[in-house]
């Protein structure tokens, strides 16, 4: 409840699929319904991940999956992170006067990224270890 007036004024929302149904306080399984619902609650963009399955998004009219890229996966520790690490890197790299401004394909290319960097980081033991091995090459 105390969050939800903090929500309306929030431009970007990243949460995994079990805190989404947490948020709403919901069973649904459909993921577009999920991203609906987190729209009414005011962000303009969200992001909901599902491990391995990969992630969703929505910019309220249109939504997306991204796959997760393949990878030999040793543990997860640290890889919602490293995703949300990965997309508010870029964002700082683009450097929009305005988030408005970034558009979807953009969006769609960082959220993309951010997998990689999740990915990427349940090939190592621990998230400590992990970051030691993520830089910008995962960004091409």
């Amino acid at each position: 409840e105390i969050l939800k007036d903090i929500y309306q004024h929030t431009y970007i929302f990243f949460c995994n699929l079990e805190e989404a149904k947490r948020i709403l306080n919901t069973d649904e399984k459909e993921i577009t319904m999920l991203l609906k619902k987190l729209h009414e609650l005011g962000p303009k963009i969200v992001v909901i991940t599902d491990g391995i399955n990969g992630a969703y998004a929505s910019d309220g009219v249109e939504s997306w999956f991204m796959p997760v890229y393949p990878h030999d996966p040793y543990e997860r520790t640290g890889a919602g992170d490293a995703f949300v690490g990965a997309v508010l890197f870029q964002l700082i790299n683009s450097n929009p006067s305005l988030l408005e401004q970034i558009d979807l394909d953009h969006w769609r290319k960082m959220i993309s990224n951010a997998n990689k960097a999740g990915a990427r980081t349940c090939e190592f033991m621990g998230a400590m270890e992990a970051f030691k091995h993520l830089n910008k090459s995962i960004f091409n």
